[in-house]
């Protein structure tokens, strides 16, 4: 992966999207059983040539049909977790190695390295969330560093999750605008 990177960047491409995924996640996406990079170039046909050379001195490519993108964001849909982190890019990038090589079926793991994002998506919740629990591994309360969003849960565990909206005005708020919880139930809190 180091290699990778170095010559990814030195190549300067210039991607629509790049994501990084764990085995896991390119098996949800029947694209095999080891990590994989899904870069999405566009523009005329000169310019996505070019980085498609640039990309093929990197390593073996191959292309797939663009419904994939679709596939990768409803990978979410029926998720019972959703958490996302982001930070600075490189170190997200340092770190993607040993973030990728844990192969947990349970667990689809995908960064966008360029934004430094980490998205983990599970299809069965933690047992046992609470607040001084680590959830799949990750402080709830982040690091300075490092900013951790719990996006979807299971109703039981958001009570135990800090939140910058769970504060009395932010309910009241919420309960005046949206008094039957139709907005985004179960997201965000």
């Amino acid at each position: 992966m180091p290699h990778f990177w170095g010559g990814f960047l030195a190549a300067r491409l210039g991607p629509f999207a790049f994501e990084i995924l764990s085995a896991s996640a390119a098996r949800a996406l029947d694209l095999g059983n080891h990590s994989i990079c899904l870069i999405r170039f566009g523009g005329n046909a000169p310019g996505v040539n070019g980085q498609l050379a640039a990309l093929a001195e990197l390593g073996r490519y191959e292309e797939v049909e663009a419904k994939l993108w679709g596939r990768l964001r409803n990978l979410e849909g029926g998720a019972d977790c959703v958490i996302r982190i982001s930070g600075p890019p490189a170190k997200l990038r340092d770190a993607s190695p040993g973030i990728l090589s844990d192969d947990l079926p349970e667990v689809l793991t995908w960064i966008t390295p360029v934004r430094g994002l980490l998205r983990l998506v599970t299809y069965e919740p933690p047992d046992g969330i609470a607040a001084d629990d680590a959830v799949l591994g990750i402080d709830p309360r982040g690091r300075p560093d490092e900013h951790v969003i719990f996006e979807k849960l299971p109703a039981a565990a958001w009570p135990d999750i800090p939140s910058a909206v769970s504060d009395r005005l932010s309910q009241r708020i919420k309960r005046v605008f949206d008094s039957d919880d139709l907005l985004n139930p179960g997201i965000l809190g």
